[in-house]
């Protein structure tokens, strides 16, 4: 995973994962590239959310949060 995404809340991941999803749709379809492009950007970005969520509930499972 990128740095940045690493070092950011879940709430600023989401959102820059809905953002950076819908401008790329929205490329694919203004420029009328392939639609694999989008496909690859939304399937890029829930491994990154499913990522996220999975180390928050591993730290809740030791222990460490709430």
């Amino acid at each position: 995973m990128p740095a940045y995404l690493i070092k950011a809340r879940t709430g600023q991941t989401l959102w820059r994962a809905l953002l950076s999803i819908l401008v790329t749709v929205g490329l694919v379809g203004w420029l009328h590239l392939p639609a694999v492009i989008a496909i690859v950007v939304t399937i890029y970005f829930a491994t990154i959310i499913a990522n996220r969520y999975l180390q928050v509930f591993e730290a809740m499972e030791w222990g460490k949060r709430g």
